[in-house]
Formats: C-alpha cells, sequence, structure tokens
C-alpha cells in the first residue's frame, strides 16, 4: 500500500489547546515533487485576536531564552522581522533558491503581511484538500502527521474553531479524522539515529542551513519530520 504523507509543524507561545500560533509549516512529496505552506505570524494578525489564544509564561521564558523577547508584543514584533528576513532569503538572487525548491520557501498567494488569520487558516484548509485530492487521483492512503498530533493537530483544530472557519467535529471529517492521524515521535524513536545520515545527503537541508532556517522553523521542522517518515515507510514495504 501507498501512501501520501502530510507533515506538520508549528510554533507557539502556550501548550494548550487554545495556544497563540507563532507559524505553521506543512509539506508532503508526490513522484517527487514537494508541495508545502509556510507561514509566520506577527502582531498585526492578532491585534483583533489578543484574548482569543493563551500564552503562557513558560514559552514566553522559552523563547527568550531564543532571542532575548520576553515581552507578547515585543516578540510579535520580532516575529514580524523574523518574516521579513525570510521574505528577504526568498527574493536574493545571490541566495539563488534552487528552482525546483523554491516553493518550499514561499508563503502563502498575496503575501503574508497583506493576509488575516482568516485568510490564512482558509488556505491551510485548501492545501489540506489539495493533497487528499492528489491522494485520491493517485490512489495513494492519506495521511497527517504531527509531533505529536494532539499538539501540532489538535492547537490548529481549536485555532480554526476560535477564527468561526470550521465550527464542529463534522466539518474537520472533511479534512482529517482520528484514524488518519499519526505521531513523528513514534517514528523518532525506531529510527531517529539514522536522521543525520538522511539529512546529510539531503540537497534541500542544504538549502536550509545555507539559508539560517534551521532553528525553529516550521517549515524545516516540518520537512526533517517527513524525511523520517519517508525513510520508516521505505524500511517497512
Amino acid at each position: 500500500m501507498a501512501y501520501l504523507d502530510v507533515v506538520v509543524d508549528i510554533e507557539t507561545l502556550s501548550t494548550k489547546p487554545n495556544a497563540l500560533i507563532l507559524s505553521i509549516g506543512a509539506i508532503y512529496r508526490v513522484d517527487g515533487k514537494l508541495y508545502s505552506f509556510f507561514e509566520i505570524f506577527d502582531k498585526d494578525h492578532y491585534k483583533e485576536w489578543k484574548d482569543a489564544f493563551d500564552i503562557s509564561f513558560d514559552s514566553l521564558a522559552f523563547w527568550n531564552r531564543q532571542n532575548g523577547v520576553n515581552d507578547y508584543t515585543k516578540f510579535l514584533d520580532w516575529n514580524k522581522r523574523r518574516n521579513k528576513l525570510f521574505e528577504c532569503i526568498r527574493s536574493d538572487e545571490e541566495n539563488a533558491l534552487d528552482e525546483k525548491y523554491a516553493d518550499v520557501f514561499e508563503s502563502t498567494p498575496g503575501g503574508i503581511q497583506n493576509e488575516s488569520l482568516e485568510s490564512i487558516g482558509k488556505a491551510f484548509i485548501a492545501f489540506i484538500k489539495q493533497s487528499q485530492k492528489i491522494a485520491k487521483e493517485e490512489g495513494l492512503e492519506w495521511r497527517i502527521w504531527g509531533k505529536s498530533p494532539e499538539f501540532d493537530l489538535g492547537i490548529l483544530e481549536n485555532f480554526l474553531r476560535a477564527l468561526g472557519i470550521v465550527d464542529d467535529d463534522d466539518d474537520f471529517h472533511a479534512l482529517w479524522t482520528f484514524w488518519q492521524k499519526r505521531d513523528v515521535r513514534t517514528v523518532e524513536e525506531g529510527i531517529g539515529e539514522v536522521l543525520f545520515e538522511v539529512e546529510e545527503n539531503d540537497e534541500l537541508m542544504t538549502l536550509f542551513e545555507k539559508n539560517n532556517m534551521t532553528t525553529h522553523c516550521s517549515i524545516y521542522d516540518a520537512y526533517t519530520e517527513l524525511l523520517m517518515v519517508e525513510h520508516w515507510r521505505q524500511k517497512t514495504r
């Protein structure tokens, strides 16, 4: 049996189900072609939603250790600058991303600076449905992965509900069901020791490293997790 595996990773300012999301990265591969979704959020996205999502002291302390920012609004300002950095990376001719990988570094159409939370949520749903459409056309079993699903997918479910994009569990059945969810940690425990060997020979990993996108970058994390899942699929055929 062949599979289409979508891997999702998020960064947040809390570990609760209603956590404030900092970025979303999602990726899958079909016939050698990568399809991805990558968005970074800043305070402009949350100005009308600042009380709808949880921010924890522990998570702020964690991010403070990463970048020296410990205030919620200042952190989202930092996130906005980080997004501008990624925009420069995407357009920098000197970095000359290989054309076949360029889409991995792109945000959704229209540019994140002009996107609302609702439009980003709808774009993510469209990305998921596109992957399911391709899986059906290619005769592949569709699966979605998180690390863990309770965190990545659970927080995304609550995020979409809070925005009013998805009303109840019935709507989610059109996106994913409990039996389609998989946990990257389970695979990681079994093959984690070989991941460095897999990464070392991967062209896209080299691009991530070249552009300093390997630290707390959701699309990078999603891709490394996809590599693990693909390696595990290959070994268990």
